[in-house]
């Protein structure tokens, strides 16, 4: 599983792609591993906007939710004889 560990956002506009943001989320590895890795994400103003807008209201929904075990605390296996 990866952590995010930090989030580093920028507006850009240049002539030859427009307006876009950029984003670089640092996100790093738990339990017995260690490694880091920087995930780079170049997306036009617009769909910077869409993405804002679904996480907003992902974030809205989690709120109302009730909490449910996200691992199943035992696990059976079932062998065939």
């Amino acid at each position: 599983m990866l952590k995010l560990d930090s989030v580093e956002i920028q507006a850009a506009h240049t002539i030859e792609w427009g307006r876009r943001v950029q984003i670089k989320l640092q996100v790093c590895e738990t339990d017995n591993l260690t490694g880091a890795f920087d995930l780079l994400i170049d997306i036009e103003a617009d769909a910077a906007k869409a993405l804002g807008e679904t996480l907003l209201a992902a974030a809205e929904q989690a709120k109302k939710m009730r909490p449910v075990n996200a691992w199943p605390s035992t696990v059976t296996l079932r062998t065939r004889k």
